[in-house]
């Protein structure tokens, strides 16, 4: 596996980790994200971090292969509103932590 690939598959773990404490992370636990929807919570988070520069309509369009299915800009915003920005601030933290003490690092970058 390359490092790149083992990155992205710690980042991906760390946000599944966080979707089985979802009280923590949520606006109103045991109610928010209860419901199946297409908006669960891990596509929810791995969505606004691999959003890149075009509208939300392009990128939720690229995201969800330019098919009918695609969920709505307003849907995608009342989802985004039933997270707690303390959920990035702690994969954040939980992401660097994981590569904080890599002996392979050039004078500690």
């Amino acid at each position: 596996m390359q490092f790149s690939e083992e990155v992205k598959a710690t980042l991906w773990n760390l946000i599944d980790e966080m979707s089985l404490n979802l009280s923590k992370f949520t606006m109103n636990p045991g109610k928010d994200f209860t419901r199946k929807k297409k908006w669960d919570f891990p596509t929810l988070i791995k969505f606004i971090i691999s959003m890149e520069s075009q509208s939300l309509k392009n990128e939720l369009h690229k995201y969800f292969g330019y098919t009918t299915e695609c969920p709505t800009n307003a849907s995608f915003n009342q989802r985004r509103a039933q997270i707690k920005s303390d959920a990035f601030k702690y994969l954040f933290e939980a992401f660097t932590n994981q590569y904080n003490n890599n002996p392979s690092l050039f004078k500690g970058y």
